[in-house]
């Protein structure tokens, strides 16, 4: 028997909703530090290649061990064995569809933080072009299995069921910052057609000439059951911003103040994920140190290496030569539930000697009031001590003395739970919180003590 006869092929189809904005670099920095992909139309494009990346990243971290070696013969990964067969999954590019205008293609900026001063990095500030929410494309998957590969049969229907699961469940991540909230995605409309040309040989004409234009069988396809086990650990608090909330957004495309609050094209104020992952990292560190001084009185170099190690294991380190560590907790973008208020302030530098005016200091900022936002923060398979961790941080956010954005030493960025829809979420966590910080306390003697 001929191995390379085709034995089966898997089709799948859906329409990809952007929910947050996407960031997908091309090489390019004309535009700002790291330009959008786009084809050669000027339309957003996600390349395949992309697609591909991160649902191989995804399975690799869900599926049971000695199911590994069959995800990497789908991908195409030879495992040194001399063995070069094409991947039989091809995702193919997925072209923007629907109404498109460059209006649609926004900036967003960013700056590195020295964690010790809360200042900004010399040379730090930086800007990049995302894809504004709502955003659609279409998505297009294949596997051709041959005979050689007739026994990846169900493993590739699994896939595919996994992936669709994924997708209707909003929980696609594509592009750059994934776990900062950019690149959030959910699938729409989907179908699926499979052709077993084992049992209908006569199935092949249908699908060399018009395979996208088969009967519909997603339905089939849902009844398969979805096996992947659940290693993350996800907090979502309803939050009301108490005061005034000040994100410097510096697009110079809407300059009409000095700086403005950044918001998500439509009117609502936006906390990027960026945002929370900095206040949330630096009170976290602070939190750690604290609790171990408590243990040791004085903290040596090696004591303080040991616990910026384990902040760099959670929330990721920039790549330095060949080393890098991606960050395991995620922290959604949050906007405003409501169209916000935004207000203008106008501020004015005193000149400390003469009580006058400092010249040329005169400011205008606009600012949101108010507003209702949902924090949400995923963690990958996460200890009880760093569930504890999480959760202090998150009791100073709760409390009012963990500020977010800029001005905050004038009282902006402080949020509350919002009492009408946090209750329950917070009882929950308040159930749990006592054994978390035990767990902390034991993994800091045992870390840190003496070996």
């Amino acid at each position: 028997m001929n191995e390379n006869k085709m034995n089966m092929a898997l089709l799948f189809q859906a329409d990809l909703v952007l929910e947050s904005p996407l960031t997908l670099g091309n090489g390019e920095a004309e535009y700002s530090h790291k330009d959008l992909m786009l084809d050669k139309s000027g339309r957003p494009l996600i390349p395949g290649s992309s697609v591909a990346g991160m649902f191989y990243h995804y399975f690799s971290r869900h599926l049971k061990d000695d199911e590994l070696p069959m995800l990497n013969r789908l991908w195409g990964l030879n495992e040194g064995k001399g063995d070069f067969t094409a991947s039989p999954i091809c995702f193919y590019d997925a072209p923007h569809i629907g109404a498109w205008d460059d209006g649609q293609i926004g900036k967003r900026d960013g700056v590195r933080i020295e964690r010790e001063t809360k200042t900004a990095r010399k040379m730090g500030k930086y800007d990049f072009q995302v894809l504004y929410p709502g955003n659609c494309f279409r998505f297009k998957a294949e596997i051709v299995l041959r005979e050689k590969q007739k026994d990846y049969r169900e493993f590739a229907r699994k896939i595919l069921r996994e992936i669709w699961e994924l997708g209707r469940s909003g929980s696609i991540r594509l592009g750059g910052k994934t776990s900062r909230g950019y690149g959030l995605a959910r699938m729409e409309d989907a179908w699926y057609h499979s052709f077993d040309f084992a049992e209908h040989p006569e199935e092949f004409e249908t699908f060399v000439n018009c395979p996208w234009d088969a009967e519909n069988d997603i339905h089939g396809l849902e009844q398969l059951k979805s096996e992947l086990e659940g290693r993350s650990w996800t907090l979502t608090i309803p939050l009301v911003l108490n005061r005034s909330l000040l994100i410097r957004s510096y697009d110079m495309a809407t300059w009409d103040a000095d700086a403005r609050q950044v918001d998500n094209h439509h009117q609502r104020a936006v906390v990027p994920g960026t945002s929370w992952a900095g206040v949330f990292r630096g009170r976290i560190q602070k939190i750690y140190e604290e609790i171990a001084a408590c243990y040791f009185q004085k903290l040596t170099e090696k004591q303080k290496k040991e616990i910026n190690d384990e902040i760099n294991y959670l929330f990721g380190i920039e790549k330095r030569g060949a080393t890098g560590q991606k960050s395991r907790i995620i922290f959604d973008e949050s906007s405003d539930g409501e169209e916000s208020h935004f207000i203008d302030i106008v501020r004015v530098a005193i000149d400390r000697f003469t009580g006058g005016s400092s010249r040329g200091a005169l400011m205008k900022n606009r600012v949101t009031v108010d507003g209702h936002f949902n924090l949400s923060i995923t963690v990958d398979q996460p200890t009880d001590a760093e569930k504890a961790l999480v959760y202090l941080a998150l009791a100073d956010l709760l409390d009012g003395m963990l500020a977010v954005g800029g001005e905050t030493s004038i009282g902006r960025g402080i949020f509350s739970p919002d009492a009408g829809k946090a209750e329950e979420c917070l009882k929950a966590i308040e159930a749990e919180s006592q054994s978390w910080c035990d767990a902390l306390a034991r993994h800091i003697i045992e870390s840190l003590g003496e070996k």
